[in-house]
């Protein structure tokens, strides 16, 4: 990126780009970016933390975070893993005050922070990403209620490939030759995580 990164004209192309303001209009699209503050943040960077005022949504531009989740005794599991042009922290817009979650970055990421009041302004004019953001809410609703089921009926194996075609879905390229790449950084504990496995049996899969 150029010296310019901070520029509106910059902050717009990545809200055209994203597929969840695709049917936002061009208004709504400069309004959230002239309200928005983009920034850089370095690998392991934690955006917020569990507990954290949550007043932000959060526009992916580029690079990978991964939300996790943590118990009483400190065991942690990352239980999402974001790529670019993904929203997160959402659940500020349906009237969370406070993270449940960390999210951190996984490699150096440019983010967008997106007040929650200018973007529950925008969802107040614009029907198609009030539509697009209820989509997203169900779609990830459905991801939780299947990583719930995958749990309790498949095995360790179908598990993992289970979580391996969602990521080629959401975030892969197809190759000449009918692979699918997925341009994601993950280790062997993050896909353990993901598909409720330790990282010794993710690595022996």
């Amino acid at each position: 990126m150029g010296a310019d990164t901070d520029g509106p004209r910059d902050k717009v192309w990545y809200f055209k780009a994203a597929p969840l303001f695709a049917g936002a209009g061009d208004a709504v699209r400069e309004r959230l970016a002239a309200a928005s503050t983009m920034r850089r943040v370095r690998r392991g960077q934690v955006v917020y933390s569990v507990g954290a005022p949550a007043t932000m949504v959060y526009l992916l531009k580029e690079g990978q975070v991964r939300l996790v989740r943590s118990d009483e005794g400190g065991s942690e599991a990352t239980v999402a893993v974001l790529g670019p042009l993904d929203l997160f922290g959402e659940q500020s817009l349906a009237g969370g005050d406070a993270r449940e979650e960390r999210a951190e970055a996984m490699v150096e990421s440019l983010i967008c922070d997106i007040p929650r009041a200018d973007f529950l302004a925008a969802l107040e004019i614009s029907p198609p990403l009030s539509v697009a953001l209820r989509n997203l809410f169900g779609r990830r609703i459905r991801q939780l209620e299947s990583r719930v089921t995958d749990l309790v009926f498949k095995d360790a194996e179908t598990r993992l490939c289970t979580v391996l075609v969602r990521l080629a879905e959401e975030h892969g390229t197809i190759a000449p030759n009918g692979t699918a790449e997925i341009p994601l950084r993950l280790t062997a504990r993050d896909l353990g995580h993901l598909a409720g496995l330790t990282r010794p049996t993710a690595s022996q899969i």
